[in-house]
């Protein structure tokens, strides 16, 4: 049985308007910039990992994407 906080929904990335590759791109750079912020001990894991933080947040709409022309 898989929970559902660590289900990620396709149709949330559709309403946030970007595309399933963005979000991936998107989750596994900030789930490296907590893997780092863990590492050197800005951050606090508590045993959960960093794709499971990166993933809520871009859920929660707290990762803001910046995209250059």
């Amino acid at each position: 049985m898989v929970s559902d906080q660590l289900h990620y929904d396709p149709d949330e990335v559709y309403q946030k308007g970007m595309s399933p590759f963005e979000s991936v791109v998107v989750a596994a750079q900030e789930a490296r910039f907590i893997n780092e912020q863990a590492r050197l001990g800005f951050l606090d894991l508590k045993g959960v990992k960093p794709t499971t933080v990166a993933l809520d947040r871009l859920r929660e709409g707290k990762v803001k994407i910046s995209v250059e022309e």
